[in-house]
């Protein structure tokens, strides 16, 4: 067990969050007097933490939050991946990354602080392939960079300088994070999952990357902050973490989907259209729709970037200690509670409603437009256009029978999504309605069904 009263008392920024929560859970375990800084407070903290809800771009809360403090770990960061983004959009995510480090980290070293760690991200240097790279390489320059990447390389780079006597820093680039109650990449993962979205592999879905168990992240902060000091081995560095398991996203998650009764992707689609797609959705943002995709998560999907963790294990004493199956293993109580807290209108692949929006867009295209007709025939020989409208009144009415027939069937079973599943089986017809018998007919219940917990002991 490590001794860690060398940190005296600590400030997490952040804590509210899932890494900070969870930092926070340790050190109150290890004894430590903890001061609890963050916006909002989802989960509420352990009995005797000082929560101070405020924002980092508050000068007079950060100089309160820091007065007494001995180490701070600054983990509060906005995770906006857009290369395009509004103006304001911009200068909110550069005012909280880069000025909430500056005004902490001014804050502590005046109060009297000795250590402060950073939590950073290999996003700092993805900008080009890497396969076991050390820290060594060189911080993201080449275009386009997102909004994270740009002002976490920024904050990473205050940090390091502001090593100094008296005031001791570090940095840590966690891969994806992961573990119980994760509340972004999961849940994000069962609903593409459940929504039938997870069944192709970009690009061949090759390409790894590093992910760390949320566990071994924590341990890896505190061994970080003991590492700082007059003579520490730390002092002034970043260090890349994961659980030394690089694997691809779809293997990564292939235990989730596996665990909700589907079967891991083993097609293959090429990358362009989704880059298309995710060009697209940056630009929606403007509109203010938030983007499902960004450029920078198709890059990292399809390029390799794993990255070596023999510095973290020679400086910090630190060495991951969950590999990827027993981590998915403890998630798996947390994947079925998220499934079953969601709608069940499952979606089927995105290339079904390709396939049927654009036959049916063509299809009325040429059964209402005399010269649309005229156009495509003059290349393709065609029936007569008598037929296609035959063609097109019997699809209309077959969609609208199967729509009324779902949402019937869907009600008759008590499904509170019975509305959902009778649009959707309105709009794609027979990829929908097979989605929905499946469902009724409980295909996937003994994967959600409540039992005891297999998470291990």
């Amino acid at each position: 067990m490590l001794d860690l009263s060398p940190l005296g008392r600590c400030l997490v920024t952040g804590a509210g969050g899932y890494l900070g929560r969870n930092l926070v859970r340790r050190l109150v375990d290890a004894g430590l007097e903890v001061r609890a800084f963050d916006r909002r407070f989802p989960v509420a903290m352990p009995e005797g933490v000082d929560v101070r809800e405020a924002d980092v771009r508050d000068d007079d809360a950060v100089r309160a939050a820091c007065e007494g403090i001995d180490t701070v770990f600054h983990c509060a960061a906005i995770i906006d991946t857009r290369s395009r983004a509004p103006a304001k959009d911009k200068a909110f995510v550069h005012d909280v990354n880069v000025g909430g480090v500056r005004r902490v980290m001014e804050a502590s070293r005046a109060a009297g602080a000795t250590r402060m760690v950073l939590t950073s991200s290999v996003n700092v240097v993805v900008d080009r392939p890497y396969e076991g790279a050390d820290e060594s390489v060189p911080y993201a320059t080449i275009p386009p960079l997102d909004l994270y990447t740009i002002t976490k390389a920024e904050a990473e780079k205050l940090v390091l300088a502001a090593d100094a006597e008296g005031f001791h820093t570090c940095a840590l680039r966690p891969g994806g994070i992961y573990g119980p109650e994760e509340p972004t990449h999961f849940p994000r993962a069962v609903r593409e999952i459940l929504r039938g979205l997870f069944v192709v592999r970009v690009g061949g879905g090759k390409t790894i990357a590093d992910n760390v168990f949320i566990d071994d992240l924590v341990d890896a902060h505190v061994r970080g902050a003991l590492a700082l000091g007059p003579e520490g081995k730390a002092n002034g560095r970043a260090y890349f973490l994961s659980d030394g398991e690089p694997m691809s996203y779809f293997d990564f998650f292939a235990p989730t989907a596996i665990e909700l009764g589907y079967k891991p992707p083993k097609a293959s689609m090429p990358v362009w259209p989704v880059r298309l797609a995710a060009e697209c959705a940056e630009w929606l943002s403007f509109l203010g729709i938030h983007p499902f995709l960004t450029r920078m998560e198709l890059y990292k999907l399809v390029t390799n970037h794993w990255f070596s963790i023999a510095a973290a294990e020679r400086d910090l004493g630190w060495k991951p200690q969950f590999g990827h199956a027993e981590g998915m293993a403890r998630c798996r109580p947390w994947v079925r509670r998220l499934a079953a807290t969601m709608p069940r209108v499952i979606r089927p692949h995105l290339l079904w409603w390709i396939a049927i929006f654009g036959g049916l867009g063509l299809t009325f295209a040429l059964a209402l437009s005399a010269s649309a007709y005229a156009s495509f025939t003059s290349v393709i020989p065609l029936f007569p256009r008598v037929v296609v409208q035959a063609i097109a009144a019997v699809a209309l009415a077959l969609h609208v029978g199967e729509g009324l027939y779902a949402y019937s069937r869907a009600r008759a079973a008590k499904l509170p999504t019975a509305a959902g599943w009778g649009i959707q089986t309105l709009l794609l017809g027979y990829p929908s309605l097979r989605l929905l018998h499946r469902e009724l007919r409980g295909t996937n219940e003994p994967a959600l069904a409540e039992g005891p917990s297999e998470e291990p002991t």
